[in-house]
């Protein structure tokens, strides 16, 4: 990638924060979506990949102007805030109360998730 093309970190980051709201809303549904098919196992990584992926598409063209570097940085602490607001909505959820993996997951189901949640990221970066 040319220098001069390169998109601003701070840009990058900005654009992201500003899609951490529509993110919790997307998340809510599709967990929501979840507990109505009674489908509880693996939802939330199964909401959180399925949000992750949605968005990247939406930022896809500047994802390809950042370095790859400073993109995973970013990346990285956007996926650790998007996951911590998941989970809090779990933590405060009577109905996923029910079901205490998604309740209360683990820490190799919250690494797993946050993994293929970095996976994607990094496939965005390598296109």
């Amino acid at each position: 990638m040319d220098d001069s093309a390169a998109a601003n970190p701070e840009e990058l980051a900005s654009l992201l924060q500003q899609k951490l709201p529509q993110m919790h809303r997307h998340y809510i549904r599709q967990v929501n979506i979840s507990l109505a098919k009674q489908d509880d196992q693996g939802m939330f990584g199964r909401a959180s990949v399925a949000v992750v992926r949605d968005t990247l598409a939406t930022v896809s063209p500047l994802l390809s102007q950042t370095h790859v570097q400073t993109a995973e940085v970013t990346l990285k602490r956007w996926i650790d805030e998007f996951l911590q607001h998941a989970l809090q909505h779990n933590r405060s959820s009577c109905a996923i109360s029910n079901f205490p993996q998604e309740h209360s997951p683990s820490q190799v189901y919250l690494h797993a998730v946050s993994t293929e949640c970095m996976d994607l990221c990094r496939g965005w970066l390598n296109e």
